[in-house]
């Protein structure tokens, strides 16, 4: 299981990546299971990845918060924010310009 704070995993175009950061806003106490009312899921990657592959994650992250985080699936959001390499940096180099990725 991914630690989704610690862990890297191989993003879809080869490059490392974080997993979502998961942010909780409220719960729902008419919940017996205390289930989160409103989770916001952050999704930054590079871009390229196709709408399927989108909808493809955006429907894997929604089933594992629902199945190992108590999430209701009708109140949960996920964002996207794709960047260009020449857009993000690591260490103090563009991504554009790495030869690791």
């Amino acid at each position: 299981m991914l630690d989704p704070f610690n862990s890297e995993v191989k993003g879809l175009c080869g490059a490392k990546e974080k997993p979502a950061k998961v942010e909780e806003f409220g719960s729902d106490s008419s919940s017996s299971k205390g289930a989160i009312s409103m989770p916001f899921i952050e999704i930054h990657m590079f871009e390229g990845r196709t709408l399927e592959q989108k909808r493809a994650l955006t429907k894997a992250v929604t089933d594992a918060m629902v199945e190992h985080a108590g999430a209701k699936a009708e109140g949960l959001h996920v964002a996207i924010s794709e960047y260009a390499l020449e857009n993000w940096a690591r260490a103090g180099v563009l991504s554009v310009d790495r030869t690791d990725i």
